[in-house]
């Protein structure tokens, strides 16, 4: 009779028994993730002092809508070159 308790848990590794290579894969899958989350939620950054503003004063005046078309096609090219 073998103790499937033991097995278990000696399965599940902790990081101080991880290789070399398993840090490697964790660190690269870490900032892949981190570069992913990056380009979805960069692209509104830009925007939202742009917003404050528009909602603090309750004018448009001095909203620019180059800024805006600059920073949508940068935040384009940024999406299809990735």
């Amino acid at each position: 009779m073998s103790d499937d308790g033991a097995s278990a848990a000696s399965a599940a590794a902790s990081p101080s028994d991880w290789s070399a290579e398993d840090l490697k894969r964790f660190v690269v899958g870490l900032v892949s993730l981190g570069a992913q989350v990056g380009i979805v939620v960069g692209g509104v950054v830009p925007y939202v002092p742009q917003y404050f503003s528009l909602r603090r004063t309750g004018s448009t005046k001095g909203f620019s809508t180059y800024v805006c078309l600059a920073l949508l096609v940068a935040n384009t090219l940024r999406i299809l070159f990735w």
